[in-house]
């Protein structure tokens, strides 16, 4: 049997400013100040698992919040645990919440597409997220909500999941991320190339220069860009844009890359950027745009019942797909095998991580996979 397996995307409402805010404004501050608490005990107790943060603080809370429906309460403890995971891995001191914002559970929320209405706390609001919130009639179910407060405008982020069925690959795609280019190789199960391109890809040339402009903005106005409202203005410009035009071309990119991987029925294999981190700001941005270019593949393809995966990068770019001998570098862009000649290193990374999603796909589905 063909196993199932869950997408989830959200999808963000904005309120149309009609209903009564209020009420969902004051449980959102009540909500900060629960999941400070949390941080604090799972902090000072150095907690670990949602079992252990129930014991120590759930009666607590009661006892401080009698009014809060008690189901709001366990959908913050894994927020709580990860936030205080995240600092002690970045060796930071104890976690201030910010932002008040409130994770509504399924059941305490309803939705209607049809009438564009989510009703809250026998509150009802009005909604409206735009052409692409059509797509979610169709076989999706609502689950958890974020809601949150931008400029005295409620915003409701939905979690929508759907059950996908999952297709036995025939192909394997290795796709590497480049600066200006995604270079893909399509391999049979028999490791024998299909098909090979490079696409272009400017959203990462276009993220860096937006970058580097902000750098020079806060270069020249050294002592005093934080506090002119006309320089912070034009930093968060630039930040915009930056993050905008980098995911507009990211998305262009990755439709075109899963209408091949539909077309030859192909598994992504991608590299695993787990663990990498950035020097400088400029670094930074490449992985942002490198993960954030992994993940749109990665819920793209499963949207048409195919899986990404992650292998490892090592040794991609130096040695020779066909006979794996360490290769001579002649130029930037070509290296040389003593075998078989010039290659293009773009490809060839390509191939060798197509490749190595061929082992995967032998263990999952037991395909014969030359070694």
């Amino acid at each position: 049997m063909t196993p199932l397996i869950p997408v989830r995307l959200t999808c963000r409402f904005k309120d149309d400013g009609n209903g009564e805010t209020q009420p969902l404004k004051a449980l959102c501050k009540i909500s900060q100040n629960i999941l400070q608490y949390m941080v604090n005990v799972a902090w000072k107790y150095n907690v670990k698992t949602r079992s252990q943060l129930h014991k120590l603080v759930y009666r607590e809370l009661r006892k401080l919040y009698p009014n809060v429906p008690a189901i709001l309460i366990p959908t913050l403890y894994s927020k709580a645990l990860g936030t205080v995971k995240s600092a002690k891995s970045n060796g930071g001191g104890k976690p201030t919440i910010k932002k008040s914002f409130i994770i509504l559970h399924k059941e305490t929320y309803k939705l209607d597409l049809e009438k564009n209405t989510i009703e809250v706390l026998g509150f009802k609001y009005s909604v409206n997220a735009g052409k692409h919130a059509e797509k979610f009639k169709d076989g999706w179910n609502p689950k958890e909500v974020v809601v949150c407060f931008k400029r005295n405008s409620a915003w409701f982020n939905i979690v929508f999941e759907k059950p996908v069925e999952l297709v036995e690959p025939k192909t394997v795609m290795g796709v590497d991320l480049n600066l200006k280019n995604l270079a893909l190789t399509v391999l049979d199960l028999k490791g024998n190339v299909l098909y090979q391109e490079k696409l272009p890809f400017k959203g990462l040339a276009k993220a860096l220069t937006h970058k580097v402009l902000q750098e020079k903005i806060k270069k020249k106005f050294n002592r005093s860009w934080r506090f002119i409202k006309n320089i912070r203005k034009a930093i968060r410009k630039h930040g915009f844009r930056q993050n905008s035009r980098c995911i507009a071309e990211i998305h262009l990119a990755a439709n075109k890359i899963i209408s091949i991987a539909e077309r030859f029925q192909s598994y992504l294999s991608l590299e695993n950027l787990k663990g990498l981190r950035a020097d400088n700001d400029l670094e930074e941005v490449h992985l942002w745009a490198y993960r954030k270019q992994q993940f749109t593949l990665g819920y793209k393809a499963l949207l048409k019942g195919l899986k990404s995966l992650p292998v490892s990068a090592k040794e991609t770019s130096s040695r020779c797909p066909i006979c794996n001998k360490k290769l001579k570098q002649k130029s930037y862009e070509e290296f040389a095998c003593p075998k078989h000649g010039l290659m293009d290193r773009d490809l060839l990374a390509s191939w060798n991580i197509a490749k190595k999603g061929l082992r995967m796909v032998n263990k999952m589905w037991g395909v014969m996979v030359p070694p």
